[in-house]
């Protein structure tokens, strides 16, 4: 009878050890495309910095793409799609830390945005809109001061433009673990993707409101970070305090700031910012829609797609 009584346990464990051997193997095959997927997405240019990786979407007028933290080309294109369509030839960088573009010993927002310059250069471009995206920001304000010929426009959408409050304790946590292991990252996003949408800053009221089509979007955004190891320095390097008292004032190009008030990661302070200092800048502004904008992303489209077609005949000298 003992032996009877054991044979629960035993096929207890059988069911768990195939649980985890199938999960581990999902998670294999998953992180093994996301890989493939990025090395054979982009191109790699030899820059004074080092190596520099982009790729390029759309046709039209360009526009340089520069995604926020944890972000990489990827990110760019993914969302530079979502707002702005192939109407533009759409070119996504990554910035420093991120994939295949390594963290200089030094680094800087004012060197980043001479590798924007030298990109054009090896693209023959000669001016282009310049879009910034959560910490994207930085670099992209010192793109439009250290290179106006090179500045069409600016798009500042959600975008750090100054100093900021630092990450609350939950986002810190999120970096801190989520961030250093693939296996955590990929475990969540499949199986509890939810846990993420706060950290990636979707206010509670936003949560509740999701349709199942916003819902299947965010997944497919989660799931597109992966693999994390891949962007960690950069984005560690993005949590770091630095000088961001920039002279906006004296950006030459017209801008545009995109943000929403309710943004719990960068606060709409930094939109306001510009307003201040910049008081011809075009804002559009949203009650609601979180650091992600969700629910937005027709009004967003339309705003970029006016506001570049009204200033078109700042690049003409193309």
């Amino acid at each position: 009878m003992k032996k009877f009584g054991l044979l629960p346990g035993i096929l207890i464990s059988i069911v768990a050890i195939y649980i985890v051997v199938s999960v581990y193997g999902n998670f294999q095959k998953d992180i093994v495309r996301a890989r493939l997927r990025l090395t054979s997405g982009s191109k790699i240019i030899t820059t004074s910095q080092g190596p520099i990786e982009y790729a390029t979407a759309g046709e039209g007028d360009p526009i340089i793409v520069v995604h926020g933290a944890g972000g990489g080309y990827d990110q760019g294109l993914l969302i530079s799609e979502a707002w702005l369509g192939n109407y533009f030839h759409r070119i996504a960088v990554s910035r420093f830390g991120y994939l295949r573009s390594p963290l200089p010993a030094e680094f800087s927002h004012s060197s980043q945005a001479d590798i924007f310059a030298e990109l054009l250069d090896s693209l023959n471009i000669k001016k282009a809109v310049i879009m910034g995206v959560s910490a994207g920001g930085p670099s992209t304000i010192q793109f439009a001061l250290r290179h106006p010929e090179r500045c069409r426009a600016v798009i500042l959408v959600s975008a750090i433009s100054h100093e900021h409050p630092p990450l609350s304790w939950h986002h810190n946590l999120v970096f801190d673990l989520v961030f250093n292991s693939d296996l955590l990252y990929w475990s969540l996003v499949s199986y509890l993707p939810s846990s993420f949408y706060t950290a990636f800053g979707i206010p509670p009221e936003v949560q509740a409101a999701l349709n199942p089509a916003q819902r299947d979007s965010l997944s497919y955004f989660l799931h597109s970070i992966m693999p994390v190891s891949l962007r960690k320095n950069g984005t560690a390097h993005d949590r770091i305090d630095c000088d961001l008292d920039f002279p906006v004032e004296r950006i030459q190009a017209p801008v545009l700031v995109v943000h929403a008030e309710d943004d719990n990661i960068v606060s709409y302070a930094n939109a306001e910012y510009i307003k201040e200092k910049i008081p011809d800048a075009k804002t559009l502004a949203f009650k609601t829609g979180g650091h992600l904008l969700i629910g937005q992303y027709h009004h967003i489209k339309q705003t970029i797609t006016d506001f570049l077609t009204q200033n078109r005949d700042a690049g003409e000298d193309q």
